[in-house]
Order: C-alpha cells, then sequence, then structure tokens
C-alpha cells in the first residue's frame, strides 16, 4: 500500500466528471488499497479517485476514529465502485465541510439529511445502503468529487469560507 498525493483544488482532473469502472483489475483494487491509506495517513473520511489523479469512479468512505464520542462520529469504511447517491425525504440540513483537496478551508454547505447510496463493492457485489446524518453528507461529498464538483462551489458568499492551519484542525 502507498500514500498517494492529493491534488489541490486548482488542478484540472478535479473538475472533470469521472468515467465509470467497467471491470474490477488488480489495478483498480491496488488504487482502492492506497487510497485507505491515503485517507487513513491524513486523518480524513472520505475520498474520491480524481482527488488523487484518478478520474475513475471510485470512492472511499468511513472512519474508525477513538473515542466513539469523536467529531466526526466513527463510521464503517466503504468502498464503493460505481456510487449514486439519491436523496430520501426532502430534509436537508446546513453544516461546515472542508475537503483533503482544500486544505485547512472550511464553509457551510447544505445538504439532504437521508440518502440512499448505490454501487458495487471492491468484491464486484452490489451495494445498497441508506445513509443518514453526517454519513450522508460524506457520501453527497465524495460523489459531487465524481461529477467535477467541490464543496466551495456550493458557497456563494466567499466570506464564508474561513482558514484554520492544519494543527488547529478539529479533525487531527
Amino acid at each position: 500500500m502507498a500514500i498517494l498525493h492529493v491534488l489541490a483544488d486548482n488542478h484540472p482532473t478535479l473538475r472533470l466528471i469521472a468515467k465509470p469502472i467497467d471491470e474490477i483489475t488488480p489495478a483498480i483494487e491496488k488504487l482502492a488499497s492506497d487510497m485507505i491509506e491515503t485517507l487513513a495517513s491524513a486523518s480524513g473520511v472520505g475520498l474520491a479517485a480524481p482527488q488523487v489523479g484518478k478520474s475513475l469512479r471510485l470512492i472511499v468512505i468511513g472512519n474508525h476514529l477513538e473515542p466513539k464520542d469523536a467529531d466526526p462520529p466513527p463510521f464503517p469504511l466503504y468502498v464503493i465502485l460505481n456510487p449514486v447517491v439519491a436523496p430520501i425525504g426532502d430534509d436537508r440540513e446546513e453544516d461546515t465541510e472542508g475537503c483533503l483537496s482544500v486544505p485547512g478551508w472550511y464553509g457551510p454547505v447544505t445538504r439532504y439529511c437521508t440518502v440512499r447510496l448505490t454501487g458495487r463493492t471492491i468484491a464486484g457485489k452490489p451495494f445498497n445502503k441508506i445513509f443518514r446524518g453526517f454519513p450522508a453528507r460524506v457520501a453527497q461529498h465524495e460523489v459531487d468529487h465524481l461529477n467535477g464538483i467541490l464543496f466551495t462551489d456550493y458557497i456563494d458568499d466567499p466570506t464564508l469560507l474561513r482558514y484554520l492551519p492544519r494543527e488547529q484542525e478539529d479533525y487531527e
């Protein structure tokens, strides 16, 4: 496993619509494994393949932070190929988001509270899960990356963005 370089927000790959994965090859399995390692090393909760320079529809979401009352709250690790996110209901909530590709910057984003995430696992099996709250937010954020969207695209007023140096971030 290797820790991959996470692209910064000005990189053109982050603005592409990622290509579907038609076949699970050893290269795709290695990419998924390396993305898990990269996510863990960055203490992140989500990573999309475009963020590491691969315009493919692959996301890794989840964390295993301790203690159980950690912020952000822990949820299981999932690797999903060709993910599709669909809202369940109309309830939305605004909360602060950040991104490994926009290091140190945070801002308010409104997202659906409950979503269904479908796709395939790295083993090729169907994936179909309902996420609520924070995991739903993470799923939406990562699928956005596959469509060339960054969280900052949702913030019309740049004065709402705030910068926190890495040593002051909440998610260390």
